[in-house]
């Protein structure tokens, strides 16, 4: 998975932010425990790579109610921002959450 490292087979350089993506990320594509503390994804018939935040997208744009959409679509990027941001610092990878802000997520 070098593209993922930043390097495409051919050598070139891929560009920042880029990750492997679900590609039907639905709630339909998601199982949960009983007690909600684990999560899995399946049916990866899409999958390839890609900006992340286009997952999140599109699973809140397909398991959320339009009118919560319509009224709190910052606050949940917001929420998505945060928490990525968090995970990236506890996982040592600072340099990579200072370049990931929320304007850069949401161009």
């Amino acid at each position: 998975m070098q593209v993922l490292k930043g390097t495409r087979p051919d050598g070139s350089k891929a560009p920042f932010h880029r990750t492997l993506l679900h590609g039907d990320a639905k709630s339909a594509n998601f199982m949960f425990s009983s007690d909600c503390s684990a999560c899995a994804a399946y049916d990866f018939q899409y999958c390839g790579e890609g900006f992340g935040v286009r997952d999140v997208a599109y699973l809140i744009a397909s398991s959320v109610d339009e009118d919560v959409v319509e009224q709190q679509e910052q606050q949940l990027l917001r929420h998505y921002h945060a928490k990525l941001q968090s995970c990236l610092q506890e996982d040592g990878k600072t340099d990579a959450a200072k370049r990931y802000t929320f304007e850069v997520m949401s161009a």
